[in-house]
């Protein structure tokens, strides 16, 4: 009887576990591409990451992310999924964008820089830092694609 009693509470144990509902973690991120400003970041950026520091309606966020040059031509809108890299570095010159924290956005287009392969991921951290701080078209670019 015991047994038979025990196999019973495993298998409504199992009934009970598999049978819960999923739940999803939200996160709220103070980050509006019509209410953000972002300042210049007060030192350069070091290689391809870069750092901003944006506030909207009081609440301060520090942005960081990584710019890249990428062999991906320039897409009809500013954003991407993915971007592509050339085994030729002279093929690699697109500068894309992406923030990675506090929330990761698409690929974000800025131009082409037209400098060597050496320094375009240095150029373009400097650029996306720059147009943060400027544009409020380029924050809305990389606003309206956020995932975590």
């Amino acid at each position: 009887m015991k047994k038979h009693l025990l196999i019973a509470a495993g298998l409504l144990t199992a009934t009970i576990i598999q049978t819960q509902p999923a739940t999803a973690v939200t996160k709220c991120v103070a980050l509006n591409s019509t209410t953000t400003e972002c300042s210049e970041p007060s030192s350069p950026s070091n290689g391809s990451e870069w750092r901003a520091t944006c506030t909207t309606n009081g609440i301060t966020t520090t942005i960081m992310g990584i710019g890249v040059c990428s062999a991906t031509p320039p897409p009809s809108g500013y954003t991407v999924a993915s971007i592509q890299y050339s085994t030729n570095p002279s093929e690699n010159k697109e500068c894309y964008c992406r923030m990675i924290s506090p929330a990761v956005s698409q690929w974000v287009h800025y131009y082409n820089p037209n400098t060597s392969a050496e320094y375009c991921a240095e150029m373009c951290s400097t650029v996306c830092t720059n147009y943060l701080a400027y544009s409020s078209g380029y924050r809305g670019s990389f606003f309206k694609s956020m995932t975590d």
